[in-house]
């Protein structure tokens, strides 16, 4: 400026030329000099440092400059008692252990001016608490004056004195054309869907394809504020555990605020919330709210590829609902029975049953096929029983078995138009006990006294059949039967034929070949 200002002077200008540019000179120069504004533009960042810095001139907010040693991470407190030990990773004079627990309440534990730097904890008077409610954190105070603090820490240590598993159950139906879920807020799609009850605040259910978890529920509140909302909870691997980690998602949905998801993942260094799962749940989730007549209601999709790796999803898995009012004073409830600092914690969850659509039918047409199976097996066994039991009689008939076999078959055969011979009959003949004549057709021939008449007989009408002068009622009488009609029904089971059309097939081999009357049919 002070060179423009000479240059002006050598041109000799009036004094009031120079004044009266003075004011943009200036300004020109001030322009020149200063940096322009830079505007942070707003991203979405999915993944997060987790030792962060902050510092001024006398305090350091880190994350790592210690670390508990007791109790470790990801440990399930069960008694009342217990030993906090820290152990820091830079000379201090004094540390200042403090744990928060019930939401907002912070406790000092202590104040420890040497090592070892521990203390012993009574919480028998806190509640049950969860991974995100139960939070521990230090202050170390340097000897260069500076005072390190620590954020809370979640995800780390649990709470949980009950063993026992929460027994709630709830069945969702499958969703089948021409049945449709439109994500709109409006329950009318619902109508015949049983809802189940969360408390007395509300209610709730669920439905499913093979793409989508669909939600809905419907709550019952006074006013609606902004601090309401409900929560979906859920454990597709039903673990069952007492921490949640990436396999569980606990999904917010308020009537005055937008959707909001936690999902805790290893990252090597500790647990913390995984911002690359919670992206791709917002991204797949659709969900709609509608207030009025005294509440709101929630209809939502959740897709299953944001819930796990899983191609398709499990039949069961666990789950949780829970409401929270902050009309006060602040009421909570729970559709498992979790309480509200204990509803992270997936021990504390429900389960979900996964219902095919038709599955009555589906099961009645697997039942008819087994049971078809079976029918067909068994008659397929009888039948090659049969046949087998048919070529060993003829076998014993052509080989003459044994000398107590021969006897019975050759009084059989004496006596062939008896129609009312019996075994007691042939045991006096033969001089055997009907016990010995029926042991000897069981170990032979495998078969009764009264299996092996009826083959002796039609034996004997299949060998008399080849006098084709013969009538068939003669036939039948000389062979035992009554008549020809007696005859037919015995005849057709061993040979498969009706005797006369055998007979007829015997009398066309005659006339080409004229076998011997023993000689197969070909």
């Amino acid at each position: 400026m002070t060179s423009t200002i000479q240059q002006l002077s050598e041109r000799r200008l009036p004094v009031r030329h120079v004044l009266l540019f003075l004011p943009f000179f200036l300004f020109v120069q001030m322009t020149a000099t200063a940096e322009p504004p830079v505007k942070i533009p707003d991203l979405q960042h999915l993944t997060r440092p987790r030792d962060t810095v902050k510092t001024d001139s006398l305090y350091l907010t880190t994350l790592d400059s210690a670390r508990f040693v007791n109790p470790p991470p990801r440990t399930v407190l069960t008694g009342n008692r217990s030993t906090i030990r820290l152990l820091p990773r830079c000379p201090v004079d004094s540390v200042l252990i403090f744990v928060r627990h019930s939401f907002d309440n912070v406790d000092t534990l202590a104040h420890l001016s040497s090592p070892p730097y521990s203390t012993e904890w009574d919480f028998s008077s806190l509640p049950d608490q969860d991974q995100i409610h139960l939070q521990f954190g230090y202050r170390l105070f340097h000897p260069c004056g500076r005072i390190i603090t620590s954020k809370p820490l979640p995800h780390q240590w649990v709470i949980s004195r009950a063993v026992k598993k929460s027994r709630k159950k709830h069945h969702c139906r499958q969703i089948v054309p021409p049945d449709t879920v439109i994500v709109d807020g409006d329950l009318s799609e619902w109508k015949r869907t049983r809802m189940a009850p969360i408390g007395t605040a509300g209610r709730f259910a669920f439905r499913w394809t093979g793409v989508f978890l669909y939600f809905a529920a419907e709550v019952t509140t006074g006013t609606i504020t902004p601090s309401d909302f409900i929560e979906v909870h859920l454990d597709p691997a039903l673990t069952r555990g007492s921490f949640t980690d990436e396999r569980h998602r606990s999904i917010r949905f308020g009537p005055r605020s937008r959707s909001f998801c936690i999902v805790a993942c290893d990252t090597g260094s500790g647990y913390m919330q995984c911002d690359s799962i919670v992206s791709l749940l917002n991204e797949g989730l659709s969900w709609r709210v509608k207030t009025g007549g005294g509440g709101y209601t929630i209809e939502a999709a959740i897709p299953f590829f944001a819930l796990s790796d899983q191609e398709f999803p499990q039949m069961r898995f666990g789950a949780d609902v829970t409401i929270r009012s902050g009309t006060l004073p602040v009421s909570f409830v729970s559709w498992a029975g979790s309480t509200e600092y204990t509803r992270y914690n997936p021990g504390k969850w429900g389960t979900v049953v996964l219902r095919q659509a038709m599955l009555p039918l589906k099961i009645f047409i697997v039942a008819s096929g087994i049971l078809i199976g079976v029918i067909c097996l068994v008659i397929v066994i009888l039948l090659l029983r049969h046949l087998f039991n048919s070529e060993r009689l003829e076998r014993e008939e052509h080989t003459g078995g044994s000398e107590q076999l021969r006897a019975i078959s050759g009084c059989i055969a004496d006596r062939m138009t008896d129609r009312s011979l019996s075994l007691a009959e042939v045991a006096r003949t033969t001089a055997m006990s009907t016990e010995s004549i029926e042991a000897v057709l069981q170990r032979e021939l495998e078969c009764t006294f009264e299996q092996y008449l009826g083959f002796q007989r039609v034996n004997a009408a299949k060998q008399l059949l080849w006098d084709f002068d013969l009538p068939m009622d003669t036939i039948a009488k000389r062979c035992g039967f009554d008549n020809e009609e007696a005859l037919r029904e015995p005849f057709a089971r061993q040979f498969h034929a009706d005797p006369a059309v055998f007979r007829m097939k015997l009398k066309e081999l005659s006339e080409e070949d004229e076998p011997e009357p023993d000689a197969p049919i070909q």
